[in-house]
C-alpha cells in the first residue's frame, strides 16, 4: 500500500526518480507471487523509465530484480548475465546496500545450480555488508539459502537449527520458504509424519489467496506428491 500511495504521489508531482524506485519496489516484490503476463508490462514500463532518467542505482535495482526473475523461471544464466552487469556499474558507481543485495540474489542463484560453494562465498560476501546496511532481510534469505545447501551436503542438524531460527519472528512470506526447506529436510531423513505435518503448517499459514502463487508455496507441493 505504501509503495501504490508512493507511486500516486509521484505520478502527481511528476517526480520520475521517486516513481521509479517506487514501481522497482514493487515490481521485486510481485515476482514470488505474480505470473509473467503480469509482470512483462511492468517490466517494459520499467526500463524505459530507468533508462530515461540515467541513474546508475536504479540501473543496478532493475539488474537484479530481472536475475531474481530469471533465477525463479530457470533462467539461470541470463540471471547471471544481469548479475555480472550490476556488478559492473557498482564498480563504478559502489553502494554498500545494492552490493549486498547482488550477493544476496547470487547466492540464491548459486543455490538452484546446486553450486554450494558458490552460494556460501556469495553469503559470505553479502553478510560483509551487514554492519554497513543492518539490512535484515538480505540475511533472512542467506539462512535459507545456506540451509537449503545444507541439507544438500547432508548437514540436517545444521540446517535444522538454521531453518527454525527464521521461523522465529520473521515475516510470512520467510516462514513459508523456512517450512517449504523443513519439509524437503524430513523428506530427505524419511520422516514422512513429520513432513507432512510440516506441510500441513505452511498450508495453514496461506491466508491471502494471492500467497498460493509464492515460489516456497509452489515448491512444496512437490514435496507433498513425493510424500
Amino acid at each position: 500500500r505504501r509503495f501504490q500511495s508512493a507511486i500516486h504521489l509521484s505520478r502527481e508531482s511528476d517526480d520520475n526518480h521517486t516513481l521509479a524506485w517506487a514501481q522497482l519496489h514493487v515490481f521485486r516484490l510481485l515476482l514470488e507471487s505474480e505470473q509473467s503476463a503480469v509482470l512483462a508490462p511492468m517490466l517494459r514500463e520499467l526500463r524505459h523509465i530507468v533508462h530515461r532518467l540515467g541513474d546508475p542505482h536504479l540501473s543496478v535495482y532493475l539488474h537484479d530484480a530481472v536475475a531474481a526473475w530469471e533465477c525463479e523461471i530457470g533462467h539461470l544464466r541470463e540471471a547471471e548475465r544481469h548479475l555480472s552487469i550490476a556488478r559492473s556499474i557498482l564498480h563504478k558507481y559502489p553502494n554498500a546496500w545494492l552490493e549486498q543485495m547482488i550477493e544476496t540474489n547470487a547466492s540464491s542463484v548459486a543455490c538452484v545450480k546446486l553450486d554450494l560453494d558458490a552460494t556460501r562465498a556469495h553469503a559470505r560476501a553479502a553478510r560483509a555488508f551487514e554492519h554497513v546496511t543492518g539490512h535484515d532481510l538480505s540475511g533472512l534469505s542467506l539462512k535459507l539459502n545456506e540451509a537449503y545447501a545444507e541439507i544438500w551436503t547432508g548437514k540436517f542438524r545444521r540446517a535444522y537449527d538454521r531453518l527454525n531460527s527464521v521461523l522465529e519472528g520473521a515475516s510470512a512470506s520467510a516462514q513459508l520458504a523456512a517450512l517449504e526447506s523443513l519439509a524437503r529436510l524430513h523428506l530427505a531423513l524419511n520422516r514422512l509424519d513429520d513432513c507432512r505435518e510440516t506441510l500441513n503448517r505452511l498450508h495453514s499459514m496461506l491466508g491471502s489467496r494471492s500467497n498460493e502463487t509464492l515460489y516456497s508455496v509452489r515448491w512444496a507441493s512437490v514435496s507433498r506428491a513425493k510424500v
